[in-house]
């Protein structure tokens, strides 16, 4: 399965659960946010392939179908790329939105 694909079936089971698990996903963002178990995400982020690992975000593994961001610093942390847009607009609500990064500055 490609990644796009494996995005999309990503996707489609955000959707299929209803609004609800975006919901709960997203209030586990803020609390993780909050509590500085995730660090807020204007640092760079470097794509691959899953291979395993666990999402910092989410909590399920990233599988090998799966593109992965990783963030090394202040403390390395993997996200699927749906769960990398969410943790990095939820930072940008902390920051007030006056710092401008995207999925599309990772490298």
């Amino acid at each position: 399965m490609t990644s796009r694909a494996a995005e999309l079936r990503r996707s489609r089971e955000l959707q299929r659960q209803g609004g609800d698990a975006q919901r709960v996903l997203t209030a586990r963002v803020r609390a993780a946010l909050r509590t500085g178990e995730l660090a807020l995400t204007a640092n760079r982020a470097y794509g691959g392939r899953g291979a395993g690992e666990t999402c910092t975000v989410c909590g399920h593994t990233i599988g090998f179908e799966d593109v992965l961001y990783e963030v090394l610093e202040p403390r390395r942390a993997q996200a699927h790329v749906d769960c990398y847009q969410l943790w990095q607009t939820e930072s940008r609500r902390v920051l007030g939105g006056g710092q401008r990064f995207g999925p599309w500055e990772a490298i």
